[in-house]
């Protein structure tokens, strides 16, 4: 069995924006679009890294860099760094993987959530809609897809991803075989 290994471009895309070298990194499951997600280990750092594979997930990508820039708070991970190429953007924020994610739920966790949705909904930012940021969704609004999540939060991730999967494909892959 081939092992699978990051591209040489990708890798040095990521390693220009962070400013150091991918010792080693991990593809990260999970997510609602197909976006490739990995968790990269540096001399300074472990990151969390978003790559758009598919016209759609690159719209999705750009106004989530756009956000990120716009948007600052203890209620959002931390900016690291960005490329907003027109056909496969990267996104790169701080890594979150080793902090606490409930349940179980106690007060005191519960009243820090919702001070920091309170912070979160008294901040400021020019951002658009749903339906102005995404209009090639046509029909789907926010509401239809982000209302199937509670309904059946551990089973609609993989046909969600395909419905978002787009109809062309990424002209190269970022992945290379060996």
């Amino acid at each position: 069995q081939k092992e699978e290994t990051l591209s040489a471009a990708l890798q040095s895309r990521i390693e220009r924006l962070l400013g150091a070298k991918v010792a080693s990194w991990r593809r990260v499951e999970g997510g609602y679009t197909p976006v490739l997600r990995l968790l990269c280990q540096t001399a300074i750092g472990r990151f969390f890294v978003k790559v758009a594979t598919t016209p759609l997930t690159s719209q999705f990508l750009h106004h989530e860099i756009r956000n990120y820039k716009l948007i600052r708070g203890d209620f959002i991970p931390q900016l690291v760094g960005w490329e907003d190429d027109a056909n496969a953007p990267i996104l790169i924020i701080e890594d979150l993987s080793k902090h606490h994610w409930p349940p179980p739920w106690d007060e005191q966790r519960v009243a820090l959530v919702l001070a920091q949705i309170n912070t979160m909904h008294n901040t400021l930012a020019p951002l658009e809609s749903f339906a102005e940021a995404h209009p090639p969704l046509g029909r789907l609004t926010s509401a239809v897809f982000w209302g199937t999540v509670p309904a059946r939060p551990s089973t609609n991730r993989a046909s969600d991803r395909a419905r978002f999967a787009g109809a062309v494909p990424p002209a190269k892959s970022p992945f290379a075989r060996r």
